[in-house]
């Protein structure tokens, strides 16, 4: 399961690709979905608490899960779907296991740290002491009935993907954890088959592995063969047949997969509210468009570096389902793949249409004063949920799976796309 999260987090800037650490699942939209790992029936339930503790719901607001797991066993601040279309990794008792969507422990709790199964096998840690106050562990990985059938060797080691998985080993300062060591990438034997000898290894994509050796970042494929040279200051993963890198500390270039230029750019150093550091996200193309910035102005180039939609914009989003976020003055509305306003700039703040529907913040008049409020408007802009609920924490609100988790009467609550109460707590 593929989505693109659309604003900042702390881990989407990083060139390597790493899970947040302690994950149960990948934090996207708001919501947590765990790895597809296997063509096997999923069941997706929804993370609820009651009394700080977590379980879990059907889209019916049946409970399926107790709430038992405790906030340092689960995420302790995040609502919404979980894919169960494998095991899932819970702690209890200081030890990692892996629970099936009834709640069962199908691996008990004995691993100091353990991440979720793809393609059969999940990376389970040894800790061998503490680094920032993380624990740095030694890596290996499990098969399904818990059986470690790679052995605990690796500095950290990633999900497999097609057969292969990035793995570090320690250098010849023999320190461990994930940011020490050589990276290479390992098969299903635990093998090398791509040499450890890169700083660092970003994420798989579209037929190639940016990596970086001695500050230099370029390009090689599945084999270990060097498509682009590494010779950019920084290099991000390719996307849609592009992807963005730097020259020397300073200029940022778009190149397709031959290492050509499509197109070069300066950017203003301005803080946006959807786009902090927004020179990071210059290039990442969403259904053909990315934003780019001039005069501290967001507008939209194609992938031949073609201005499309020219910078109009005091803030923008990336496109999704035909739609993105911009902001004129101090109000959001909506534009297509034309530029076109197709929802006028009223909002405080919205977030990205997601399976029909889009968060949108307005205020509203309550005993003739004025309360912030957020509600669910359709493609015309007409709010089919009213605003009537506040925002849980920081992120955005969003429907996943026909439910969307909100705060109502200042209780967390489930919402179907009626707009219909599934689940409250109590």
């Amino acid at each position: 399961m593929v989505k693109i999260y659309q604003y900042p987090i702390w881990n989407y800037f990083n060139n390597n690709r790493h899970y947040d650490f302690y994950p149960i699942a990948k934090f996207v939209y708001g919501i947590i979905n765990s790895t597809k790992m296997s063509d096997k029936k999923t069941t997706i339930l929804y993370i609820i608490r009651y009394k700080d503790k977590f379980g879990f719901i059907d889209r019916n607001g049946k409970i399926i899960i107790k709430p038992i797991f405790n906030n340092d066993q689960f995420f302790n601040r995040y609502e919404g779907a979980v894919v169960f279309d494998n095991l899932i990794p819970i702690k209890q008792k200081k030890k990692w296991g892996y629970i099936d969507s009834l709640g069962n422990f199908i691996i008990s709790p004995q691993f100091d740290v353990a991440l979720p199964f793809s393609e059969g096998l999940a990376p389970v840690g040894l800790k061998v002491g503490m680094s920032y106050g993380i624990p740095d562990c030694k890596w290996g990985y499990i098969d399904l009935s818990g059986q470690l059938v790679i052995d605990y060797q690796f500095n950290w080691i990633e999900k497999f993907e097609n057969g292969q998985a990035i793995a570090s080993i320690p250098d010849n300062r023999g320190l461990v954890g994930r940011y020490h060591g050589k990276h290479g990438v390992i098969n299903k034997k635990g093998a090398f088959v791509i040499k450890p000898i890169y700083e660092s290894i970003g994420d798989f994509s579209e037929g190639l592995y940016n990596v970086e050796i001695k500050k230099k970042w370029g390009y090689i494929d599945a084999k270990g063969k060097i498509i682009i040279p590494l010779h950019y200051s920084d290099a991000s993963p390719f996307k849609e047949g592009l992807a963005k890198v730097q020259e020397d500390n300073k200029n940022y270039l778009c190149i397709g997969k031959t290492g050509k230029t499509i197109h070069s750019c300066s950017y203003d150093s301005k803080n946006f509210e959807y786009g902090f550091e927004t020179k990071y996200s210059i290039y990442r193309f969403c259904e053909g468009l990315a934003i780019y910035i001039s005069k501290d102005k967001c507008g939209y180039i194609n992938n031949k570096g073609e201005e499309t939609i020219k910078a109009q914009f005091n803030d923008a989003t990336d496109f999704h389902e035909g739609f993105a976020c911009v902001k004129i003055d101090k109000k959001w509305g909506f534009i297509n793949h034309k530029g076109e306003i197709v929802i006028q700039p009223q909002f405080k703040s919205s977030s990205l249409f997601n399976e029909g529907l889009a968060m949108a913040h307005t205020d509203i008049k309550i005993d003739k004063k004025d309360y912030s409020r957020y509600g669910f408007i359709d493609p015309k802009g007409e709010f089919i949920i009213k605003p009537q609920f506040t925002k849980p924490d920081e992120r955005p609100i969003t429907f996943d799976h026909n439910l969307a988790s909100v705060i109502l009467d200042k209780k967390r609550t489930y919402i179907n796309k009626s707009g219909k109460v599934v689940w409250q707590e109590t």
